[in-house]
């Protein structure tokens, strides 16, 4: 049997362009890119021709790479396809090599992704500053890695979208055929659609517009397949049968259409020849849909009754990702290994071993999106894939906050772990890894305090995850207590204990206690000033305890009074005469020699913005502070949201002393501190909170700001505003 370039096309994945060994390197240690599965890593994304720049610190001609790029373009009446990987050599994305990992591992190793960029555009991998970025507008912060532009053969730019955070390939892919779809002078049929229509047109053969249709497909021309497709089964029969039903579903999948592909697929698979081929695209149907056992099983059974098949290697890579979203990530792990080491030379087992290559520098699980929350392998929603987009975000309306919440908490569901964790955060500020286990249980509370506070949605499910956070967070021994970020650590446990007291009366002696056991630590932490530290003390650690110990103490713990009023203490001694509050405790106000500076003016108030709140808040709940205190912190937050949010995607301090972590560090107390005011001021600056936040969605459902901090820390800490702003009613 002759087998259709769809098949082909999955199966030969692995003979791509061969890069430089430094093309696609990151930043690991001379020991780390040894290591045989970090060596396979580096191959993802070279099935893709790239006109590459070999690393942003690299000294190239890069002016000279974009007018190469441009000459192909020109030459072949193609876009040029332009994957910024890094913007100001990682001025404001510091660790931009691991997102460009992510990129590469997730959208430039998909073999839909790499057919169609490979047949329609000129790829141009190459960093972005001084000397070619400036003319595209490509500075950070405003502009921020990963970032795609499409560009004429002319260098003028037909779209751009930047701070890509959901590396979910069939995002990028509906980008790419928007793109072509929207300049068609630039969509000719590629030479291999063009030798197959004129083979179909000689003979007119059933096989013959297959071949059309399939190469169509590999294409993005959807609907000059469909009519291939429909010609075709006018005249097939037998074998030929059977490959019609399998492309038609192939099709169906790619147009995200799974009913259709589902019933298409079933009746290609009563064709012994192919068979096996349908089972792999019914697989990928149900894993898009996020039906894991479903699709679990028949990757099981492919790998049992056709081990041989061209696409055994795809079926042990997605198996692993089943595995791995079920909770099961040691059976993942073994699988992704497995494969790796015994088939190196195929880009499956390249994703694969980014899923387990080991970094000092990562965090839990490889160095893939996948094993990092960047990258969820979901249909996103159909309304996320309508039109182009500048980022990765899909701003909704007010009225769909009850589906925003819904999406965020399907995908903090699918990326728990075993233990109970959600430990996608690679945040090591200071002292490496060892803070990770204090980051993760941060992490892990919030979430499992959005998920409490959303259990109406799907009570089972939230229960059976919240069954295992809650052993995770009871556990002491997944702390490294006196390491950087106990404090939060502490903190974020006790909101999840007391909110989880009032829902599950008969878990409340069981909460207190944990409570009461969490309440002791934070008093023998607390420093001679009254402060709390994280890496040093400052006034927001010390205003989050301070909300950490009102609703413990509200729940009915034992929160000794001068505890809580030494920490207010704190919070009024540091207090500039202004409102605002300086970055670390003890700082002494800047001297006013007229020039601005942080904790002046307008500059000390944007800087302070997040600050004002969170203490503000901490202040009012213990009594020390007013409402007008709070409001006036709230509307100074709002003033300046804007600056947070330019940087909300940045890892480091990218406008003074903003930076990415800080954006729902203050938003959730925002939302939680405009609900101690009264009507009309409460539900207006509710409001105001809410319009912000609902604009804000990624495509795949989740939330992002600084990717070290992880995607589910976002995710929890969205849903806690949402469930906050959603009490006032939309006008």
């Amino acid at each position: 049997m002759k087998r259709s370039p769809l098949v082909l096309a999955m199966a030969c994945m692995s003979l791509g362009v061969s890069l430089g060994s430094r093309a696609l390197e990151g930043q690991e240690t001379k020991a780390e890119q040894k290591h045989p599965l970090v060596q396979l890593t580096l191959k993802c994304g070279r099935q893709i021709p790239w006109v590459d720049d070999s690393g942003a610190h690299a000294r190239v001609d890069r002016p000279a790479l974009l007018e190469e790029a441009l000459k192909k373009a020109a030459e072949s009446k193609r876009l040029v396809l332009w994957y910024v990987y890094a913007i100001d050599a990682g001025r404001h994305i510091k660790e931009f090599n691991f997102l460009d990992r992510y990129m590469r591992a997730g959208v430039f190793t998909d073999p839909d992704v790499v057919a169609l960029t490979c047949r329609k555009f000129i790829p141009l991998r190459m960093a972005a500053g001084r000397d070619v970025g400036r003319s595209y507008g490509l500075k950070s912060p405003d502009k921020m890695e990963p970032a795609l532009l499409f560009l004429k053969e002319d260098g003028t730019v037909v779209h751009e979208m930047h701070r890509i955070r959901s590396m979910n390939a069939d995002f990028i892919m509906s980008t790419l055929r928007l793109v072509l779809a929207q300049n068609p002078d630039y969509d000719a049929p590629s030479g291999a659609v063009a030798e197959a229509r004129r083979a179909s047109e000689a003979s007119g053969d059933a096989e013959r517009l297959l071949a059309l249709a399939e190469e169509q497909m590999l294409d993005g021309a959807y609907a000059d397949a469909e009519r291939a497709l429909a010609a075709a089964r006018k005249k097939a029969a037998g074998e030929s049968l059977g490959r019609a039903c399998y492309a038609a579903g192939v099709l169906h999948r790619r147009r995200r259409q799974a009913e259709p592909a589902l019933k298409a697929l079933e009746e290609a698979a009563g064709c012994d020849a192919w068979k096996t081929a349908a089972r792999m695209e019914t697989a990928l149907v149900f894993l898009r849909l996020g039906r894991f056992e479903e699709a679990r099983k028949i990757y099981q059974a492919v790998l049992k009754d056709d081990p041989r098949h061209s696409r055994a290697a795809e079926a042990r890579y997605r198996l692993g990702v089943c595995h791995y979203l079920t909770q099961d990530e040691k059976k993942a792990a073994d699988i992704w290994k497995e494969l790796a080491e015994s088939e190196p030379e195929t880009p499956w087992a390249w994703r694969a071993a980014a899923c387990v290559a080991p970094m000092a520098s990562s965090s839990y699980l490889g160095i893939s999106g996948l094993t990092h929350g960047q990258e969820d392998p979901l249909w996103p929603a159909e309304g996320a894939l309508a039109e182009l987009r500048p980022g990765s975000e899909w701003p909704r309306d007010e009225k769909d906050l009850e589906d925003i919440a819904r999406r965020a908490v399907e995908f903090l569901i699918r990326h728990q772990r075993s233990d109970g964790s959600w430990p996608d955060s690679r945040y090591v500020f200071g002292q490496g890894r060892v803070i990770l286990p204090n980051v993760w249980t941060a992490v892990t509370a919030m979430c499992s305090a959005a998920l409490l506070e959303w259990r109406e949605l799907d009570p089972e499910r939230i229960d059976r995850a919240l069954e295992k956070a809650t052993e995770y967070l009871l556990n002491e021994n997944n702390l490294n207590r006196g390491k950087y970020e106990t404090s939060y650590a502490d903190a974020y446990r006790m909101v999840y204990f007391s909110k989880r007291s009032r829902v599950f009366p008969n878990d409340k002696d069981r909460m207190t206690a944990a409570m009461n056991d969490i309440i002791q630590k934070l008093a023998e932490s607390q420093k001679k000033s009254g402060h709390w530290w994280h890496e040093y003390t400052n006034p927001f650690i010390t205003g989050t305890v301070l909300y950490a110990l009102a609703t413990a103490r509200e729940a009915g713990a034992q929160v000794d009074a001068a505890l809580g009023e030494r920490g207010a203490q704190a919070l009024l001694d540091c207090r500039r005469d202004d409102g605002t509050y300086p970055y670390q405790a003890g700082a002494r106000p800047p001297k006013n020699d007229g020039k601005p500076k942080p904790g002046q003016g307008k500059i000390g108030r944007i800087y302070s913005a997040g600050r004002m709140v969170v203490c503000e808040f901490g202040l009012k709940l213990w009594e020390k502070g007013s409402a007008e205190a709070v409001e006036r912190g709230l509307r100074t937050f709002l003033k300046y949201h804007d600056r947070y949010d330019r940087v909300r995607k940045s890892d480091t301090h990218s406008d003074g002393e903003l930076a990415g972590f800080f954006y729902f560090h203050s938003f959730y107390p925002a939302t939680e501190a405009a609900r101690l005011l009264e009507p009309p001021k409460r539900d207006e600056l509710l409001g105001e909170l809410r319009k912000l936040l609902v604009r804000i969605p990624e495509v795949d459902g989740s939330f992002a700001e600084d990717h070290e901090s992880g995607k589910s820390y976002a995710t929890g800490m969205a849903l806690l505003c949402l469930r906050n702003v959603r009490e006032t009613p939309v006008k």
